[in-house]
């Protein structure tokens, strides 16, 4: 407080007399063309622009000043600050703000003391402060309460975490040191349970969050779930039928053993009250006129003469309620009593129906698109203005908007329109980000001379917030290299129609390919001729065993395989074509694929159908003059689009 109150008066005397003595406040009223700070180390001018943007342009007052210094005060980057005002030009028309600081220093490193079970690492993952950031008090409360937190988690409910700070070497910089004094760790020796008749204790302790020391268990105790096992256990009471059962007590108390531990061990006993068990006995309607009590039911699970689920009750009544509110009748009043049979153990339900007139949208309202376009949200919504108001039909469009994958939360609202039965429809949206970049490299020796191809991908599955998906990719490698283009749009004449094109452009040179250019020259496909071959071999009939060639093998012998090509048996034997018999060749492809469907609403959910199409242009290239693929396709496509 003193800082902060010595900073006030540092500006009020520097603003009322060392700097504007020289002309009584000529500074009031006077556009700020520039807010500057002297002292910056550490911190970036940007970091502060955020901050200061806002105030230029507007006319100085002691209001927007007190304004400004607040704001800056309050991003706790500063010990202290002055302010001095200059004309930004002769004629004094503009002022220039100049802020001359003082630093927080950073924190140079964090060192832990007393943590004997828990270790830096994981304590360093809790706290909010890291190495570099500057120096916060209001933040280190923040990370002793996490310290302390996890500590407690890890059954240590005595710990207690200090902190304080202390000058390090280098100058502007702190260390941050944290003394933490453990206790005894504490674990669940036993659970058990007073006064249960219903439900035993395996399955009672099957309800808790809490669990006893055991070989797959380490019993760590954690006060903080006491409150939630009591709960649970309640609710499996509440939903076997038992509506009067109570927790009336909850007893821990020390266990004295004779391991020599370091750890303290407890047992915790429940005091349970069952009450009576009770049976469903029914709905009773009053009031209902526009849906039969059949309407009113078709969606509710008790079964009469059951025992009451209590969490299917409640399922049921708002089951009932949907059925007014899927409707457009929100504005009914609905009151529930009990009525006990102690006879049967029955309870029966009245519902008492106070019918009212419907609602109807009078606005949509969009907030929180800073990118996606009002009408993107607005045709995933069922609804448009003037149409009934309806619970399904709000539920079905907030599931429609997160499918689309680009909000990570979306809030309805819903307050009165400007009269009765008039509803307002504000859908709170919090966008996500849409675009993905993708880049890297892999290796692979089928990329050439240099086993690595290279590639960068960027989508965009919001482009400009018009919920159409754009995609741009490019994959280099020394032998081959593609561009492609991929657009989709999933809402194409604001139908549910979808359409995709994607387009792409390739080269690949291939290397190491066979010719056939020396005599004999074959012109055959392999299908016409079994003695076609590539250079240097002439395709006569070589013994499979011995190689020797075979003048008139008979077709017998060719079947058998027996006999084979001079080149075929070369390949049998290992040998590889000499490079000097092997050719390179060009291709570039350009290929096109289109894609059209559309997507029907059931009430089992979503359904699509689609198809498409693809089709590719392929040109090759090589010098003909010089090369004679064997390959008699790569021949008929030389310079031939295809």
């Amino acid at each position: 407080m003193r800082r902060v109150l010595l900073t006030v008066v540092i500006l009020v005397l520097t603003l009322s007399t060392a700097v504007f003595s020289q002309s009584a406040e000529w500074y009031v009223d006077k556009p700020i063309s520039e807010i500057r700070f002297i002292g910056l180390t550490n911190i970036d001018q940007s970091e502060l622009d955020g901050v200061t943007d806002q105030f230029l342009n507007k006319n100085f007052t002691d209001t927007l000043f007190w304004d400004l210094q607040s704001k800056l005060y309050s991003l706790n980057y500063f010990d202290n600050f002055t302010a001095n005002a200059l004309p930004a030009d002769d004629s004094r028309q503009k002022v220039i703000i100049e802020f001359t600081v003082t630093e927080r220093p950073l924190i140079q490193s964090i060192i832990f003391r007393g943590n004997l079970s828990l270790t830096k690492t994981k304590l360093l993952e809790v706290i909010a402060l890291k190495q570099d950031d500057i120096i916060n008090n209001a933040r280190i409360r923040m990370d002793e309460t996490a310290i302390k937190e996890l500590y407690i988690e890890e059954g240590y409910p005595d710990v207690t975490v200090e902190s304080n700070v202390e000058d390090s070497i280098d100058a502007g910089y702190v260390d941050l040191f944290f003394s933490i004094v453990e206790g005894s760790q504490t674990r669940i020796e036993s659970i058990s349970f007073s006064g249960n008749a219903f439900a035993s204790d395996n399955t009672l302790k099957g309800q808790l969050e809490s669990k006893e020391q055991a070989f797959f268990s380490k019993g760590i105790f954690q006060e903080g779930l006491v409150e939630k096992d009591k709960a649970a256990i309640e609710k499996y009471y509440y939903d076997s039928g038992y509506l009067d059962m109570k927790v009336v007590d909850v007893v821990i108390t020390d266990f004295e053993n004779d391991k020599d531990d370091g750890r303290n061990y407890i047992e915790i006993v429940f005091y349970i009250e069952e009450g009576e068990e009770w049976l469903f006995g029914g709905f009773n309607f009053e009031g209902n006129t526009l849906y039969t009590e059949e309407e009113l039911l078709e969606n509710t699970t008790s079964s009469i003469g059951k025992s009451i689920n209590k969490s299917r009750l409640e399922s049921d009544f708002i089951s009932i309620s949907d059925v007014y509110y899927n409707d457009g009748y929100i504005y009914n009043n609905m009151a529930t009593a009990e009525n006990r049979d102690d006879d049967t153990n029955e309870i029966s339900f009245n519902i008492v129906i106070e019918e009212k007139n419907r609602a109807h949208i009078e606005n949509i309202i969009i907030t929180g698109n800073e990118k996606t376009k009002d009408y993107v949200i607005l045709r995933e919504l069922p609804l448009e203005v003037g149409d009934v108001f309806s619970k399904s039909a709000i539920m079905q469009g907030l599931n429609n908007l997160y499918n689309t994958q680009y909000f990570s939360s979306v809030v309805p609202d819903m307050p009165y329109g400007s009269e009765l039965g008039l509803m307002d429809l504000v859908i709170n949206v919090e966008e996500q980000n849409t675009t993905d970049i993708q880049f890297g490299l892999t290796f692979t020796p089928t990329a050439g001379s240099i086993p690595v191809i290279g590639f960068l991908k960027w989508n965009d599955s919001n482009f400009l917030g018009n919920g159409q998906d754009l995609s741009v990719g490019l994959e280099i490698a020394p032998t081959s290299q593609e561009i492609s283009f991929g657009y989709s749009d999933n809402w194409l004449f604001e139908q549910r129609l979808s359409a995709g094109i994607d387009l792409s452009f390739s080269h690949d040179q291939y290397t190491s390919v066979p010719q056939d250019i020396l005599q004999p020259v074959f012109n055959l496909d392999d299908s016409e001729d079994v003695q076609v071959v590539p250079d240097p071999y002439d395709g006569h009939w070589v013994d499979a065993e011995t190689g020797i060639a075979v003048d008139y093998p008979t077709d017998a012998e060719i079947a058998d395989e027996t006999v084979l090509t001079d080149y075929d048996y070369a390949i049998a034997e290992g040998e590889t074509i000499d490079d000097s018999y092997l050719m390179d060749y060009e291709s570039y492809t350009l290929s096109l694929a289109g894609s059209g469907g559309y997507t029907f609403h059931t009430p089992v959910g979503r359904v699509a159908v689609g198809s498409g199409l693809s089709t590719a242009l392929s040109y090759v290239y090589y010098d003909s003059s010089l090369y004679r693929p064997y390959d008699k396709t790569i021949r008929d496509s030389l310079d031939t689009v295809t």
